[in-house]
């Protein structure tokens, strides 16, 4: 068997076969590697394809949120002023009008979810300054959202000076001033949360919709009337 293989080999038809096998093998590669690279080359169209797509409704999202932004900044003073209102009654033990401890319902928003794909996608499309101030954006919604969602707790523990329920002691007093304190400290997170949405807003080149529906309350008899920071929705 083998001497027939040699004698195969020498005869030349070995070499030519070799060299035909060599080269339809070198062809078959580079179409494998040519169809990978195309296939590598069409998911990344898709998949940038899909992150601006993301971008976009990133864009209409702070959009909305730069609105709420304003509200807040513009509720905070009213909010402010009630709160120190209490502070003082609860101080001189004078009693509270019940309708002064009534909540505020404040706007909310966000965050939104970008995985960390997209993140990656987000600098490759759009740059780095451009997704850091994205990731901005969504940390001051993360605190704006923490500090709302405190704020409405310590909102809750004023009721320990509501007439409504009874006898009011020293005990009572004590914990709604502290809540008080809290609440205004919150407030202030807010409303720098707030700034900074506004700014990073500003520089994304995103501006408020001036025909969108929600709106900041025109005044604090606004907001004191309808029990909200804002006016409108969506």
């Amino acid at each position: 068997m083998f001497q027939a293989v040699r004698q195969w080999w020498r005869s030349g038809r070995g070499k030519r076969t070799s060299r035909l096998f060599a080269f339809e093998l070198t062809v078959v590669m580079i179409g494998v590697v040519a169809a990978q690279q195309v296939s590598n080359w069409a998911q990344r169209r898709s998949a940038l394809s899909e992150v601006e797509g993301v971008h976009r409704g990133l864009v209409h999202n702070f959009e909305i949120y730069r609105r709420i932004a304003a509200s807040h900044r513009q509720a905070a003073p009213c909010i402010n002023q009630r709160i120190d209102l209490i502070l003082r009654q609860a101080g001189n033990r004078q009693s509270i009008d019940p309708s002064l401890l009534a909540p505020i319902e404040l706007a909310s928003m966000g965050p939104d979810s970008i995985s960390a794909d997209n993140e990656q996608l987000l600098r490759e499309r759009y740059g780095d300054a451009v997704t850091d101030q994205i990731t901005s954006v969504e940390f001051n919604l993360r605190i704006s959202e923490e500090s709302s969602g405190a704020l409405a707790q310590q909102w809750f523990a004023l009721e320990r000076i509501n007439p409504r329920y009874g006898a009011i002691d020293d005990a009572d007093r004590a914990a709604a001033r502290d809540a008080a304190v809290r609440i205004k400290a919150y407030l202030a997170a807010l409303v720098r949360s707030a700034g900074f949405i506004e700014d990073l807003t500003d520089k994304l080149g995103i501006r408020a919709n001036p025909a969108a529906k929600l709106r900041p309350a025109a005044s604090c008899d606004d907001v004191w009337r309808t029990g909200r920071g804002f006016r409108g929705d969506g």
